[in-house]
């Protein structure tokens, strides 16, 4: 009889010839792994425990970490390279799926000499436009208080503009609405006289016959959305969206209070405050810029849509809006309802072609590939003073890294053809994904949720600030 048995796991990597990623390690444990504390023990129990040490080592220790070794790699080398090109300052990159956090990690600097933290607070820009006018449209559809092909002024009488009468809210949507993007507006006008000019801003050509991406269409779905609910845009989105989602670090600039404005990251403008010309001049947020937010925060959005409308068991909006809603909505453009759709321009081969995304021009993208279940938040500090590296650069850089990213969980094979509408799935019970992640805590990536990732599944390519 053995009255006490230590169990010891020592293993050291192998390298192997093989070219594989998988089979760059593998754990040899010693002759023993089982140490002999008090009694004795027979040869036949002394081969059993080693035959349990081996199965523990594989089933519990080896993911874990490979799963370390590889992120460690694609994803760290690309963004320390762009940073040492200049073409950022720093980055907070994270992927995960609805029940698991696959990678989260901060890199370089949030203003120059000061490091950057998990838990940064992003301006986001134009990313304002899926999460928060689109989520909130998806809740508004889903309520039967509009169809989206409804005309815009139906439901917003302070839309006079010349053509307003034949503009419908999936041609805003879409950014089909005949409304060009200059910022011409921003540059006379602020305040409630800079809104009342965008609502009667002349089109500049018929609208549904050209695609032209303009923030004018967010800031009108906006104040549409306040006439409907009967309550400011950013009350709607707080109650709405920021509450059953517990968003605690995401609020509509400009940030205010020591706290967030240390965590917050810098842009071109003032410390805390929109870059967005447009959003911060309208002295009251709006809804194509403008957001403040972090990573974590961020991926509970992107969870929200990845489960079709529900989270922690809340159900948001509607799963037959949301398909809807990442559709082809237009035949001028790939196009669905505040989002754009995979047309290989700045996503990766490594996502599917049902992905839909946006990215923000302070240098941001939130990717979503219903295909492999997989979010992708991939956010730079590319609209900073220190940084010369132009725009397409920079936007270059971003695809770079949202490659670095996906080949650094696994999602590595490519595969062909056109966007397809998502097909039905069913529904894996959604936890309180992320809410124990502990902000700028550098624990091993993988470990912020338990779960194994799946490193089987593949995917393929994707435009829109």
């Amino acid at each position: 009889m053995v009255s006490r048995i230590t169990f010891i796991f020592p293993w050291k990597p192998i390298t192997r010839r093989s070219g594989s990623r998988l089979a760059q390690f593998r754990f040899a444990p010693p002759e023993s792994c089982i140490h002999h504390i008090h009694g004795n023990m027979s040869h036949q129990e002394h081969i059993k425990n080693q035959v349990f040490c081996r199965i523990f080592i594989v089933l519990f220790l080896l993911p874990g970490a490979i799963r370390s070794h590889l992120a460690a790699q694609p994803a760290d080398r690309v963004v320390k390279q762009e940073i040492e090109a200049g073409n950022i300052l720093g980055a907070v990159l994270m992927a995960g799926t609805p029940d698991t956090i696959l990678f989260h990690e901060a890199y370089g600097e949030r203003d120059t000499g000061k490091p950057m933290v998990k838990n940064c607070i992003f301006d986001i820009s134009s990313v304002t436009k899926p999460t928060m006018t689109g989520t909130s449209l998806a809740i508004l559809l889903s309520r039967d208080k509009l169809a989206l092909d409804d005309l815009l002024s139906q439901h917003l009488p302070a839309f006079t503009g010349p053509g307003s009468g034949e503009v419908t809210i999936r041609q805003t949507a879409t950014h089909t609405s005949g409304i060009n993007n200059r910022k011409i507006l921003a540059k006379t006008h602020k305040g409630e006289r800079l809104i009342r000019a965008i609502m009667e801003y002349d089109t500049s050509w018929a609208p549904g016959t050209k695609y032209q991406y303009s923030c004018l269409n967010f800031i009108r779905l906006s104040e549409m959305i306040a006439r409907v609910t009967g309550m400011p845009f950013e009350k709607f989105c707080q109650q709405d969206i920021f509450e059953p989602l517990e968003l605690n670090d995401t609020r509509f600039g400009p940030v205010t209070g020591p706290d967030l404005l240390r965590r917050t990251v810098r842009t071109t403008a003032p410390p805390g405050q929109i870059q967005d010309p447009n959003a911060r001049k309208s002295g009251r947020p709006v809804g194509n810029a403008g957001l403040f937010t972090t990573a974590a925060d961020l991926s509970r959005i992107a969870v929200l849509w990845l489960q079709e409308g529900e989270i922690n068991g809340q159900r948001i909006f509607d799963e037959a809006v949301c398909d809807t809603m990442i559709r082809r909505n237009t035949p001028l453009a790939p196009r669905g309802i505040a989002w754009a759709l995979n047309d290989h321009s700045f996503c990766p081969p490594e996502l599917s072609p049902r992905t839909y995304y946006h990215t923000g021009y302070n240098g941001h993208a939130l990717c979503i590939d219903p295909e492999t279940k997989t979010f992708y938040i991939v956010l730079t500090v590319w609209k900073h003073p220190a940084i010369k590296a132009s725009y397409k650069e920079g936007r270059k850089a971003r695809s770079r890294i949202l490659s670095a990213l996906a080949r650094s969980i696994g999602q590595g094979e490519s595969v062909t053809g056109p966007p397809l509408s998502p097909e039905k799935s069913g529904k894996k019970p959604l936890s309180s994904l992320h809410r124990g992640v502990s902000p700028g805590n550098n624990a091993a990536r993988g470990s912020e949720r338990p779960g194994t990732p799946d490193r089987t599944r593949t995917g393929k390519p994707g435009g829109c600030e």
